[in-house]
């Protein structure tokens, strides 16, 4: 076989000949001076021509080797960069085979990643609505007491809260009103008694006179109460208030003041200098002659308004001061008008003021005291099912109220929804190791459950776990808005 057309190829990727090279023994050994002429001209040739390819070098391969002086190998260390062969590996492509390893990988992780979604992650949602009904409750008699704390079932009675509240309004109106009047002056006073620790009676119409001797006569019989002793035995003076009239007609009986009054009757008694009266305003609205009085409808408007305004006030203060948790309806509760100060009709006056005075009593209940003996009385104990207290709609009418004794006994009339009691232990052990299509059955075959959703996670999976741990079962109110579905 021919070597130089079957040249072997060493590690370094470069084919050699045989015969192309000789040893470096072969080769005339010469010193710098010794060398020729003819040997040193041509590498002075050479040099500059390097990089135009010189006729006399010829490439073979990745070796560059001399034509013209076979018995001498070059030196190539001072060739020019571009006859310098650049070594390339074979044509095996790494990045193809990163690009499979990565993809082998990430094949790998999604798999181990769906495998643990499926069983170790794999959950399932339950949400259920229970079934209602709703029962009708017509002239129902119950009872509420505030003198008991617990709902008694066999008597019908719930326990109550009895509330009390006081209101007073006044406001003053314009006299509309023309009239001729003959009218006496009055005035508001204080009847002491600083004489003895007795009581004193006096009659309608006993006389009062002021220091300058203007005559006022009581209008009603009163009692003036005892005066106290104190730790001295000395007395402490109590009074009454009462109004005082004038004898007469007219201006004259007018007195502005405070104004201080003895009893004639007295006079010459040591009670005389012990019973007195005082009135700090004074006497006003005495008047013989045409003048503004008050009219029927002037007190009848000032009494309606100023009654509502009392009345506002008392329901507006109820709902504030109702305990929490517990329940007002208007039909439970009472407001009276205990008093109304206002003047007489044709009444002298510009001005005048109206005064009312009313109480407010209420009874308050709690809807779970409600809900408790409806469950008795209703539902007979059944523990399958309990009242939706929200929905409770009824109309209480008052038959007969004891507001002394703080019981009222009520007519009930309205409806209450009622709801399935599901248990969660037992809705899990139905769910567990079921496929959708057995669990969707099963639930469909369940009377408590009126709707439901199911969710498996991840969605692709169609079983439910085993584990108890990995369902979840959530009972939803049925009054909310909220529809699953079937």
């Amino acid at each position: 076989m021919d070597n130089k057309k079957n040249p072997k190829r060493k590690a370094d990727g470069i084919r050699r000949y045989k015969d192309s090279v000789r040893s470096r023994s072969a080769v005339p050994e010469y010193t710098p001076a010794q060398i020729p002429e003819k040997i040193i001209a041509p590498k002075k040739e050479i040099i500059p021509a390097l990089p135009e390819k010189p006729s006399f070098f010829e490439r073979s391969g990745s070796s560059i080797i001399s034509s013209k002086s076979p018995s001498v190998v070059q030196d190539t260390s001072f060739q020019d960069a571009s006859f310098k062969t650049e070594i390339t590996p074979p044509r095996f492509s790494l990045l193809r085979h990163k690009n499979i390893l990565a993809l082998c990988l990430g094949l790998g992780i999604t798999f181990i990643t769906a495998l643990l979604l499926s069983t170790v992650f794999a959950r399932v949602t339950v949400t259920v609505k229970p079934t209602v009904e709703s029962l009708q409750v017509q002239d129902t008699q119950v009872f509420f007491n505030a003198s008991v704390s617990e709902v008694n079932s066999a008597i019908r009675t719930i326990p109550a809260e009895f509330l009390s509240f006081d209101g007073s309004v006044s406001e003053d109106f314009d006299a509309t009103g023309s009239d001729y009047v003959n009218q006496k002056a009055i005035g508001r006073v204080r009847i002491y008694n600083a004489f003895n620790t007795s009581p004193q009676a006096l009659v309608a119409s006993t006389r009062f006179v002021t220091d300058s001797g203007v005559l006022f006569r009581l209008a009603k019989g009163i009692i003036i109460p005892a005066a106290k002793q104190d730790g001295t035995n000395a007395l402490i003076p109590q009074f009454i208030e009462t109004d005082l009239v004038a004898d007469k007609s007219g201006e004259e009986s007018n007195i502005s003041g405070e104004v201080k009054l003895r009893i004639p009757g007295f006079k010459g008694n040591p009670k005389y200098e012990g019973f007195y009266a005082i009135a700090q305003k004074g006497f006003f609205d005495g008047s013989v002659g045409q003048a503004r009085v008050i009219t029927h409808d002037d007190l009848t408007k000032a009494q309606e308004q100023v009654s509502k305004k009392v009345f506002d006030d008392l329901k507006r203060e109820m709902a504030q001061k109702i305990p929490a948790k517990f329940r007002l309806v208007d039909s439970l509760s009472e407001i009276t008008v205990t008093n109304i100060n206002a003047p007489k009709e044709k009444t002298k006056a510009d001005r005048f003021t109206v005064e009312v005075k009313a109480i407010a009593r209420v009874f308050v209940f709690r809807d779970s005291d409600v809900s408790k003996l409806l469950h008795e009385f209703l539902l007979k104990g059944d523990t399958t099912k309990e009242f939706i207290d929200t929905s409770a709609d009824f109309h209480y009418q008052i038959k007969n109220a004891n507001y002394d004794k703080k019981i009222a006994d009520v007519n009930m009339n309205g409806s209450i929804k009622t709801k399935k009691v599901i248990a969660v232990q037992d809705l899990t052990n139905i769910v567990a190791g079921k496929k959708e299509g057995s669990l969707i059955d099963a639930l469909n075959k369940r009377r408590d459950i009126g709707t439901f959703r199911v969710a498996f996670f991840p969605p692709w999976i169609f079983s439910a776990p085993t584990n108890p741990s990995h369902i979840n079962i959530i009972i939803e109110d049925p009054s909310s808005n909220a529809k699953p579905a079937r």
